[in-house]
This record gives structure tokens, sequence and C-alpha cells, in this order.
């Protein structure tokens, strides 16, 4: 639950979607690494919350991350254009 995680980054997906990438955690690991910022002493998730929940829902016990320090403004436009950039290719799968 996004309530859980500090951030910006949680979208919404299909079932299917979602499926789609914890069955490949499981099959092939994590491939990308999701994203945290650093900011005000304290973590938040900028993307890759579908990942989290993916490994959390696996057992995984760690998970690859990039940490990088920037103020909550740029966290959340990070957040937001990693999303924009993920939309058109669902929005495209979903019509074809």
């Amino acid at each position: 639950r996004s309530s859980e995680i500090p951030g910006w980054a949680e979208r919404e997906v299909e079932p299917d979607e979602f499926l789609t990438i914890k069955e490949s955690m499981a099959s092939a690991g994590q491939q990308v690494p999701v994203e945290l910022a650093y900011c005000d002493g304290r973590l938040i998730l900028v993307f890759g919350y579908q990942r989290l929940r993916a490994a959390r829902e696996l057992g995984m016990r760690s998970i690859r991350a990039v940490i990088r320090k920037m103020s909550q403004k740029e966290a959340k436009v990070a957040g937001l254009v990693e999303n924009l950039v993920r939309a058109p290719a669902r929005i495209e799968g979903s019509t074809g």
C-alpha cells in the first residue's frame, strides 16, 4: 500500500501487468533497480513501486536500488517523468 512507502511513485496498473512483473522477477530476478531519493534525512521511493510490491509478495528480503540525493520537488518530478515515459507503452499495448 502506498501509505507504507512515502513517495509519489505508485501508479495504477492492470492486474495482468502486475502479474507479468511479478512472474518476471520470480523467474529472472530483479532486472531494473528501484530509485530512492534521500531528502530531508529520509529515503522516499521515486519510482519502482510495482517492482517493490512484487519483491515483497515474492518474499524477497532485499531489492536493488539507486539512491540519489535530491529535494522532494526533484523526486516528485522524476517520479512523474518516469511514469509518463511508461504510460504511452501501456496505452499502445492496450489498444493493439
